[in-house]
């Protein structure tokens, strides 16, 4: 019995020599941040414009510039449409829709030609970078 208990001792002592013997190499990772994604479109559409709608609308209407986009935006939002009443979706209107809207509407809100077609434009720049559904 004491042989046994000696051979396992023996072995144990092996073992734990031979474990802490190894050396082990830091594991070391590799990290890649990922790309932060852009911020949700606001499901009314109803937000300033960016390059992404002026890049919509240079193509159609190669003269507007992101200054008469933004004014379009802060008339519709912020201006003389919020006077009376708030924002509408915009996605709930097409082209044609909008066209007749501006027509009825800017004479009420005192709009220039110029604002009329600057909201006009900000309206379909929205419309043409509407988030594709599903």
């Amino acid at each position: 019995m004491n042989r046994i208990k000696s051979n396992l001792l023996i072995l144990g002592s092996i073992l734990i020599a031979a474990c802490s013997s190894v050396k082990t190499q830091p594991v070391t990772t590799t990290t890649t941040a990922a790309k932060p994604l852009p911020p949700a479109k606001p499901t009314d559409g109803v937000y300033a414009p960016g390059n992404e709608e002026l890049t919509a609308m240079i193509g159609r209407y190669p003269q507007t510039t992101l200054e008469q986009l933004n004014q379009g935006y802060v008339i519709y939002a912020k201006g003389a449409c919020t006077n009376c009443h708030g924002t509408n979706n915009i996605y709930n209107h097409g082209e044609g829709q909008w066209k007749h809207i501006m027509d009825d509407m800017a004479p009420k809100a005192n709009l220039s030609a110029v604002e009329k077609e600057a909201v006009y434009q900000y309206l379909l720049s929205i419309i043409a970078t509407q988030p594709k559904k599903g």
